[in-house]
């Protein structure tokens, strides 16, 4: 498309100002006010910023009038105010549009409410424009081949897709949007976006984009699904130089949305169970049993800066009847980057293309999810106060290092606790702010007791005693590089020479520490008059709560 003059510059017919319109002066991103139009599908897609920045759009859409009076309505309006509150793209039929016309872009009075309710006032913008035939590039023979996934069969709930085309053509494609359209609701559009990356010439992989947002497809309602192509092939000059030729060329379908057809075929087990420790490469085998023959297309772990790692075919085996699958992950080049959970998705279809029902819902794509607790590829930590198997008076503090001086630092991915003899969790190790560390030794002086409550670790009963960090309760490196830690048991004893337990505390003559709720301490060297003597609250020594009123 060439644009031969854009007459647009600010002229903008003025608009009587009321109690109900706001003035406002859209900036538009495209067709852009100042430079040529060079490809065909720019005038599809109007983009621009509202300049106010609590409106949302109404009903109302924006026009393009030609000089005959006709008029070509957006068909739809993408709005995502989580990610630019301003920012709103109208969708137009761009086969509506005729060639060498002069065309005025009408913004209606009210196409914009602000947070007052007030409406936008009217603005008027004026282009002459060349459209190209729209036949003009293309291949003759050009036809779409297949598209995931079949939007004869959407699910309920629509998020975050990316559509998979693939062409006879796919280096011809530069350019791809799509709109879909409920056709049962007088053609309210469910759907439209663009994008795809250009192919290289002879590169014939399908075409991947993402449909960015969250859509609604009813059931018993019929939908239409029109892909339209840009770009086509290059033409030659006299020299032999390219000539690049915009085309275009449309792809539309129908189904009828009945519901999610899922396969009755369920899945028996998961081997191992879901949730367990994994900590030999050995045993990083899982093995699924379902109760019919079906089809593990899929395995994936969402891991990954940008998106799923999909596991390799040949990790994925059965047995003769298909019914037994087993995904082997104990080479050891899948296991470098598992060290703490482990999350694995299958995507699994019976024998008629059935989709299995999964366990994340039918308002999300099918899938069967499960997460294990790994052990594997871990960095080690080490436990060093109190040592293992070292005596205590008393505990009140737990310092852990990384074995070989990295930097590290608390993660809450892991599980920490502090254990007696039986394997009782007496409390949660937390990390409260402000606790000392020095990027390769973190102390912790704080636990989560059995009542929930943030409280000081305080231990003097005599008995055998265990510190547990499982894996991921630390980090080393940083965002995608990042490696988290192995997991540590380290067991002590307490002498019981400081237990009071059998004492009435209160009535003792000195109390070591005296802590609020939130882990302060308030007092320190306190007698038992001092407790009696501070304001009302709860507070807390020697573990054991206390209330003052």
């Amino acid at each position: 498309m060439e644009v031969k003059h854009l007459l647009m510059a600010s002229a903008i017919i003025a608009v009587s100002a009321t109690a109900s319109a706001f003035e406002w002066n859209p900036t538009i991103d495209q067709p852009h006010q100042s430079s040529d139009i060079t490809a065909s599908y720019q005038l599809e897609n109007l983009r621009f910023h509202s300049n106010v920045s609590d409106a949302t759009n109404s009903n109302v859409m924006p026009k393009w009038i030609d000089e005959d009076g006709n008029e070509i309505s957006a068909t739809t309006c993408i709005y995502d105010p989580l990610w630019d509150a301003t920012e709103f793209t109208y969708v137009f039929n761009f086969s509506s549009f005729k060639s060498n016309g002069e065309y005025t872009l009408l913004f209606p009075e009210g196409m914009l409410v602000n947070a007052s309710g007030e409406k936008s006032a009217k603005k008027e913008f004026y282009y002459s424009v060349d459209i190209p035939s729209l036949s003009a590039g293309m291949y003759a023979d050009f036809k779409v081949l297949t598209v995931s996934p079949d939007f004869t069969q959407p699910q309920a709930l629509w998020t975050d897709q990316n559509i998979t085309l693939n062409t006879n053509h796919n280096d011809a494609i530069g350019y791809t949007s799509i709109e879909i359209v409920d056709k049962t609701t007088s053609g309210g559009i469910v759907s439209t976006s663009n994008y795809t990356t250009p192919h290289e010439m002879g590169k014939d992989t399908p075409i991947s984009f993402e449909i960015a947002g969250t859509y609604k497809f009813i059931k018993d309602h019929e939908y239409t699904a029109d892909f339209t192509f840009y770009n086509g092939y290059d033409a030659y000059d006299p020299n032999g130089n390219p000539t690049p030729i915009v085309g275009r060329a449309s792809y539309t379908f129908t189904g009828r949305v009945e519901g999610f057809r899922y396969s009755e075929i369920e899945l028996l087990s998961v081997s191992p169970d879901p949730g367990s420790l994994i900590s030999e490469s050995s045993k990083a085998i899982i093995t699924y049993e379902f109760s019919g023959p079906v089809t593990v297309y899929k395995a994936l772990t969402p891991l990954g800066q940008y998106g799923n790692n999909v596991y390799d075919a040949s990790c994925l085996s059965s047995n003769d009847d298909k019914t037994i699958w087993t995904l082997d992950l104990s080479k050891e080049s899948f296991l470098e980057t598992i060290d703490a959970a482990l999350t694995v998705d299958i995507y699994v279809k019976d024998q008629e293309g059935n989709q299995l029902k999964g366990n994340t819902g039918e308002e999300s794509e099918a899938c069967y999810s499960f997460e294990w607790i790994c052990d594997l590829g871990g960095k080690l930590i080490v436990v060093s106060s109190p040592t293992e198997g070292e005596t205590l008076d008393r505990l009140t503090e737990i310092t852990v290092k990384s074995e070989n001086g990295e930097s590290m630092t608390w993660s809450w991915m892991g599980e920490a606790y502090v254990k007696d003899s039986d394997d009782e969790i007496l409390g949660t190790i937390f990390l409260a702010e402000g606790e000392e560390t020095t990027g390769t030794e973190i102390h912790f002086t704080k636990w989560i007791d059995n009542s929930f409550m943030v409280a000081p670790i305080d231990i003097v009963a005599a008995g055998s005693y265990k510190i547990y960090f499982g894996p991921g309760c630390f980090t080393f490196g940083e965002q995608f590089d990042a490696v988290n830690s192995r997991s540590v048991t380290s067991e002590f004893r307490i002498s019981g020479k400081n237990d009071t337990s059998g004492a009435d505390t209160l009535e003792a003559d000195a109390v070591t520490e005296v802590y609020d709720m939130q882990g302060r301490i308030v007092l320190r060297g306190a007698s038992a008059a001092d407790i009696k003597a501070l304001d009302k609250g709860i507070y807390i020594f020697n573990g054991k709560k206390y209330v003052v009123n």
